[in-house]
Order: structure tokens, then sequence, then C-alpha cells
């Protein structure tokens, strides 16, 4: 009965995980709420531990509480403000977390959270293939909100009206998640094999897939990913960073590099010009890179330091509505909703104390481990909000790893003494 209960819980911990990854599936919708398989998969998890071992698990982590109640006094004081079901999911976030963590440390071994790295990248690439045969043999259907210049697809199909180019996501809901996600799977995994020839087939679909997914943010992470791994001489260092100061050269000052790379030239040049127009002219020149900088731009020009939703936030998902002015402000786009990253949207939504207390529980988390790590999680608050699957992805997964790692040490120091 005893090892029935335990093959119950891995199972259960492996699907929820899995299911962690795969941000874009959704189990469905009641109104404007959607409930992912994620979400409706750890609810039953929790409900299955509590029948079959009838206990919560300690809390090893008090930040997790203090941030929960944060949370709680935070809506309190906002009360007429605040979405519920926002405050809601935070809570099932934080609690899932718990759970999670606990319990697969628990249960799981090295060989099952390698295998489900594995299991993540080899998924988002079969859903890939399978969308890009769809797109080619023209078995795919496009829906495009009003006015707007993307269309997507199933499958993770995304289609650019401008460009006239597909771009992919597999399972997740926009290319910078999938890359973020399949990219942190891939460095864990080698991180965690000893036999790294055995990975090549996985640096292959992850390369094949970063073509595709075309996300600037994936290749940021797999350059500083390279440049950690790559020990060189002082002279070599000279040497290269010459050949990288020639090569930004000729792309800032000739005609080399086509419309990507002039739109990153105009947007240098907007920081030797007059700032106090910098928002309206980049919003001008690249609507993505504005609708990451411009909310946080506007939140601080607007902010009060004498009021209190400045420290205790405006209430949980007030960033939405307030943010969406801001990013569609003309009359054919006012039904379209943006969703705000961690910053500014959390620093909105709960203020300075919330967000300093999330921004701790991540040092907490980070502190031991490598730069790229740092870089990836720095990448996800520009990409994602707190209640999201991406931002606890990377939290559970990055977790894991190190307590894995951690494992695997004393493993491997124990059979040298023996």
């Amino acid at each position: 009965m005893v090892l029935s209960k335990n093959l119950i819980i891995k199972s259960m911990l492996i699907v929820c995980i899995l299911f962690l990854a795969f941000t874009g599936l959704q189990m469905f919708e009641i109104g404007n709420i959607s409930f992912s398989y994620y979400v409706i998969l750890s609810t039953l998890f929790v409900g299955l531990i509590s029948l079959l071992l009838y206990k919560i698990p300690p809390i090893q982590n008090a930040l997790i509480i203090l941030i929960l109640l944060y949370i709680i006094l935070s809506s309190l004081i906002n009360f007429n403000h605040f979405k519920f079901t926002s405050v809601m999911y935070s809570i099932m976030f934080l609690t899932f977390f718990i759970y999670i963590i606990y319990y697969s440390k628990e249960n799981l071994k090295i060989n099952n959270f390698v295998w489900l790295l594995k299991f993540i990248i080899i998924a988002f690439f079969v859903i890939m293939i399978i969308s890009q045969i769809m797109v080619f043999f023209e078995l795919h259907t496009l829906e495009r909100p009003i006015g707007y210049f993307q269309s997507t697809g199933e499958l993770g199909i995304q289609f650019n009206h401008r460009t006239q180019s597909y771009r992919y996501y597999a399972l997740s809901t926009e290319p910078s998640y999938s890359a973020i996600i399949v990219m942190l799977s891939l460095i864990i995994l080698r991180d965690l094999t000893v036999k790294k020839k055995k990975l090549l087939p996985y640096v292959f679909m992850v390369c094949y897939m970063f073509l595709f997914f075309k996300s600037a943010m994936g290749f940021i992470i797999a350059f500083f990913y390279i440049l950690t791994q790559v020990t060189i001489t002082k002279k070599q260092f000279l040497i290269f960073g010459l050949l990288v100061l020639i090569a930004v050269s000729m792309f800032f000052f000739t005609d080399l590099g086509g419309k990507s790379v002039n739109r990153i030239r105009e947007i240098f040049a907007l920081l030797f010009t007059d700032f106090s127009n910098f928002i309206v002219n980049l919003k001008n020149i690249d609507s993505s890179a504005h609708a990451r900088i411009g909310p946080t731009f506007r939140y601080f020009e607007q902010m009060d330091l004498l009021s209190y939703h400045t420290y205790f936030g405006y209430g949980a998902a007030t960033s939405e509505p307030f943010f969406s002015k801001i990013i569609y402000p003309e009359a054919w786009n006012t039904h379209m909703i943006f969703r705000p990253p961690f910053i500014p949207g959390f620093l909105y939504d709960y203020g300075f104390l919330g967000t300093f207390l999330v921004c701790f529980f991540l040092w907490r988390l980070l502190k031991n481990t490598t730069l790229i790590f740092k870089i990836i999680v720095l990448l996800v608050l520009i990409n994602s909000n707190f209640n999201t699957q991406l931002f606890w992805f990377a939290i559970v997964i990055i977790e894991l790893y190190k307590f894995f790692k951690k494992d695997d040490l004393v493993e491997t120091i124990e059979l040298k003494l023996n």
C-alpha cells in the first residue's frame, strides 16, 4: 500500500510539473476566467495528498507565507478595487508551490527530474513540427482581434500581417515564453548530465525551435549561456572584444542587418536625443520594446510617494485597465487588454512592499546559483507576472535543480569515499 501511494504521488507530481511547463494548454473557461490543466491537476494533487496522507506539508520557506499574508492584507486595504479571482489565483499558485516542492523532494529522484526536462523539450519540438506541417498544407485556421497586426492559430501558430511571416510557440502562449522554457530546461539538463554527447539531439531540437520562435529573449539567454561556458585568456578577450566592436560598428553605421537592426539602431539613437519624448518616439519605432518599457515609465511618472497605494498597491489586477489605456490609447483598440509583466504589473497591484517581498524571495532562491539563472529570472520578470505559469515554472524548476544538484554531489562524494 505504501509503494502504491508513493507511485501515485510521484506520477501526479510528474504530470503537474509537465503541465506547468505547458503554459498554453487550457482545460476550460468560465466567463472570462481560464482554467489551465496545471491549475486543475494541481488542485486534484493537493486534494489527493490530503486523502492519502491526511496532512499538509511543513512550511520550509516562511517568505511564502509572508507573501501570501501580504496579498490578503493588500486586498483588504483595497477592498473596493481588487479582483477576487486574481487573489485566489495567487493563493493557489503559492499553495501549489509548497506542495510540489516538498513532495518532489520526498518522492522524485534525479532521473525522474532529468526525464521531465527531456520530455518538455521533446513535447515542444513535436508540437512545433506538427504546427509547421499544418501551415505547409494550409490545415490551420487563424483568429485575429479587430485591427490587430497578428493572428494566432491552434498549436502555437502566429502570423504577422505586417511582415507576412509565421512564428511558432508550440505548447506555450507566446514565442518568448516557449524560448525561455526550453532553454532553461536544456541548461539544467546539461548541468545534471555527465555524458554531454548524449544531449546532442536535445541541443539540435532547441536550436531548431529557436529559428522559428524568433524570440529575442531566447537568443539573449543563449548568448549569455555560451558566454559563461567559454574560458578565454586576456589576449583572446581583447581580440574578441575588438571583433565585436567592429561588428557592432558595421551594423550601427552601415546599412547591414536589414529592418530589425535598423530598429535597434534607431532605439539606440533615441538615447542621445531629447529624453522627454523618448517613450513617444520609442512607440513609433518599436511597439514591442515600448510595451516593456513604456508602462514602467508611465507608472513612475504618475507615482505619488505620499500615497499609501505606492507602498500597498492599488489592488489585485487593477494594473490591467490602467496599463491597457497606455498601451492601447486609440479608439479602435480600446477593446484590447494589456496584461503587464511583473514590473510594473505587480508593483502597481501590490506596491513597493509586496514587490520587495517577492524580490527578496527570488534573491534567496538565486543567490547561490550561477549568473545565467539570474539572467533568466530577470527576463521572466520582464515577460510575465506573478499569476503566470512561466513565473512559477522558472521558480519550481530552479528550486528542484538546486536540490537535485546538491543531492547528486553528495552521492558522488559518497561513491568516491567508498
